[in-house]
């Protein structure tokens, strides 16, 4: 047997690993992940929504209220500000040494691994923006009357708004809230990998960010078995097409004071909906359909 002597070896751990069924995959999947915009999206989006008016008939040797084409209605003008999701790696000078490339390297991987949850915590919550409009905010539709149903009525609620609107939607769930649709069969196997969808081809969106997330104003906490899942319709995301490091020298970057080191890996989003459909329902896991 050979002993060794001396300190333990230092060896990276594994990095956060990005996941599936994120709002940002969900996002791509429907050309909504805008990497090549103009750079002033950066300042906020004022969003030109189209009309909530579905598609009408009209019957051109008619008389009456079917020969008459009725106007466009109202289009919403929702205002989204920018927000910077970050990542920090902290290391004393002394350990990272003059070559700090691996270091920057790690704040890189380590925000890789963890922005999707941070974005789709901005939807739900503002996050670090809670002026912008977010699914949780006051204009909610709570179905059931707010109260907690079944994982089965809860999705056949949210699909019905979707339906409603006679255009495609997006639904979010927390992973348990997943894991129980898909256990009763109501998540059929993804047709593209890593996809999730309804029975109906509604996209799933599985968020982290959405855990715990409930409507502003609300009293009391989630138990247990609760979560919040919403419909929404497309939601459209602005983001820096690459991750940025900063400071960007090491001697910007050391703390004289404490010989640490700090690098932040940064990237800025813009996460925006028309917000005209936004229902969400009270699920509890432990209620039998």
């Amino acid at each position: 047997m050979t002993v060794g002597y001396g300190p333990l070896l230092r060896r990276d751990g594994p990095p956060p690993a990005a996941r599936n069924n994120t709002l940002l995959q969900v996002a791509a999947s429907m050309g909504l992940l805008i990497t090549d915009d103009d750079g002033h999206w950066a300042n906020g989006i004022a969003l030109q929504g189209f009309p909530s008016d579905q598609a009408n008939g009209f019957d051109p040797c008619g008389t009456g209220s079917n020969a008459v084409k009725v106007e466009g209605g109202d289009i919403a003008l929702p205002e989204f500000g920018p927000v910077q999701v970050y990542f920090a790696e902290t290391c004393t000078a002394r350990v990272v040494g003059p070559d700090d490339q691996w270091f920057t390297t790690r704040a890189t991987q380590g925000l890789a691994g963890t922005e999707e949850a941070a974005v789709e915590n901005v939807l739900a919550t503002g996050g670090a923006v809670p002026a912008n409009p977010h699914l949780t905010d006051g204009n909610l539709n709570q179905l059931h009357g707010g109260t907690a149903t079944n994982p089965v009525e809860g999705l056949a609620l949210l699909e019905e708004q979707i339906g409603g609107t006679k255009k495609g939607g997006i639904i979010h769930a927390t992973p348990a809230t997943v894991s129980y649709w898909s256990w009763y069969r109501l998540i059929q196997e993804p047709t593209r990998q890593g996809e999730l969808y309804t029975l109906s081809g509604t996209p799933v969106v599985c968020g982290y960010g959405y855990i715990g997330d409930t409507p502003d104003g609300s009293s009391g906490s989630l138990n247990s078995t609760e979560d919040w899942a919403f419909a929404t319709g497309p939601v459209k995301i602005w983001r820096e097409p690459a991750i940025t490091i900063y400071p960007g020298t090491y001697r910007e970057a050391l703390n004289r004071n404490t010989n640490n080191l700090t690098y932040r890996a940064e990237r800025t989003y813009v996460v925006a909906w028309d917000g005209v459909l936004q229902a969400g329902v009270l699920i509890d896991r432990a209620t039998k359909p």
